[in-house]
């Protein structure tokens, strides 16, 4: 058999330099993975945060609504519905159990609205004004977006929705 001793064989690496991957081209390459995760996991939380928030404003602006439609049915018991900003909750009879007249009807329906708006939204605050120059009355929630102070953090970043009711 004959032995060719001139052929150099291909995995050869002649001047005795690496041919392989580094140490350093790997760690590069897993630090541009960790910052790109980094930032998908970033987004992440701002996509959920802002789902958050849009449930929070589609909440207020129904929680609206249902007075608003709650006060066209009873028109004549309007003049008892205004309230303002943490105003205590007045007693009122239960309407579903009992017949009420129209002053009853709108502080059972503003007792229960008030409830519920403190219950649904984070520091929900809800009013309800009568603008006597236009004869209308302004129904407002306003209630904290960040959620930061149930954890013991005072915000100050409040929405508000409002909506106006004419008769």
């Amino acid at each position: 058999m004959f032995l060719n001793f001139n052929t150099v064989p291909a995995n050869f690496n002649a001047g005795g330099r690496q041919a392989g991957v580094g140490l350093v081209e790997t760690m590069i390459g897993l630090f541009v993975l960790a910052v790109g995760l980094l930032g998908a996991i970033s987004l992440q939380t701002s996509a959920v945060q802002r789902d958050q928030q849009a449930y929070y404003y589609s909440q207020s602006y129904f929680l609206v609504q249902d007075l608003a439609e709650r006060m066209r049915a009873n028109p004549t018991g309007a003049k008892d519905y205004p309230i303002f900003f943490n105003a205590p909750a007045k007693t009122s009879k239960n309407c579903m159990d009992v017949a009420c007249d129209a002053a009853q009807l709108a502080d059972w329906d503003v007792n229960r609205w008030n409830r519920l708006v403190r219950v649904t939204l984070p520091a929900g605050r809800p009013e309800i004004v009568y603008d006597v120059a236009d004869d209308e009355y302004i129904i407002s929630i306003q209630y904290d977006e960040d959620r930061r102070n149930r954890i013991g953090i005072r915000s100050v970043s409040f929405e508000a929705v409002s909506v106006v009711v004419k008769f």
